[in-house]
């Protein structure tokens, strides 16, 4: 279970995304370097998956070798409460709780990065 609440004070990227999505599986391997590279100034990075089994989930992850977080929205509840219709969906979210930027997915470094940087003010980020 991930509760944002116990994140507060921490920047947060929320990804919504699922298996089976081309642009999903594109930017795994580029939201893996953003949550190592800035691990050590605080960022936390999810993934959500949404409607899909645990087990297709966890091997998609280790076949990525996500260095994050994966969580499960078994019936899609939580995609509807963010408004998260299409996938992937990114929403960078401060240290306060504010969701400060979004974009919908197929998105590359440079809107991964501007992302980043409205929740990290202080860190310069880099594509």
């Amino acid at each position: 279970t991930i509760d944002l609440e116990n994140l507060r004070g921490q920047a947060v990227w929320v990804n919504f995304m699922a298996t089976y999505c081309p642009p999903c599986q594109d930017e795994f391997p580029l939201m893996n370097g953003y949550a190592v590279r800035y691990a050590e100034d605080g960022l936390i990075v999810l993934a959500i998956d949404v409607k899909e089994d645990e087990g297709l989930v966890a091997a998609f992850a280790e076949s990525l070798g996500a260095t994050f977080p994966l969580g499960l929205d078994g019936d899609g509840s939580a995609a509807d409460a963010w408004d998260a219709l299409a996938l992937p969906v990114h929403f960078w979210i401060d240290e306060e709780g504010i969701i400060r930027d979004g974009a919908l997915g197929g998105i590359g470094p440079d809107i991964m990065a501007r992302g980043l940087q409205t929740i990290m003010p202080d860190v310069t980020v880099t594509p």
